[in-house]
């Protein structure tokens, strides 16, 4: 006979509940082991190019990180995992986790400047007017989107 008490029930669908939350949290790994493994690999070449890219200017280091996780996750469980506990690349992810929603307004300052930066340099450079003019006007949009973000207190 099955006990059913209210207070096993209720502990019946908390068990359910935490285990739904956990298998959201997996990892959805692919079927192949031989795409796993090229995922693996992929995603640590990631990570040795986002770690030249905080050494070597014009390298992004946000992107390579990122592609690293969506590498490791269809690659390694663990990898993306220990990518996910990492305290440097914890950093940079949870960053991007509510897709770039919200910007700090030092943030929105500091990327104004790199944009005028990059936009004086660009003037500065011997390129063709066209080619010139088509990227200010992508840095220009760029730079409006920065501005239109909410902040983030």
């Amino acid at each position: 006979m099955k006990n059913s008490s209210p207070l096993t029930e209720q502990q019946d669908k908390r068990q359910i509940s935490a285990e739904a939350t956990n298998s959201e949290k997996t990892v959805k790994l692919h079927s192949s082991a031989i795409v796993r493994g090229i995922c693996v690999i992929l995603a640590i070449l990631c990570l040795i190019l986002a770690v030249f890219g905080i050494v070597v200017p014009g390298i992004p280091t946000f992107d390579f990180l990122f592609l690293a996780t969506v590498f490791a996750s269809r690659g390694s469980a663990r990898l993306h995992h220990w990518m996910h506990k990492n305290r440097f690349i914890r950093i940079l992810l949870t960053q991007y986790s509510g897709g770039f929603k919200h910007i700090s307004r030092p943030r929105k300052y500091i990327l104004s400047l790199s944009i005028l930066f990059g936009a004086v340099m660009l003037i500065i450079a011997s390129i063709h007017p066209h080619i010139k003019l088509s990227l200010l006007v992508v840095l220009s949009m760029v730079l409006i989107w920065i501005w239109t973000r909410s902040e983030k207190k």
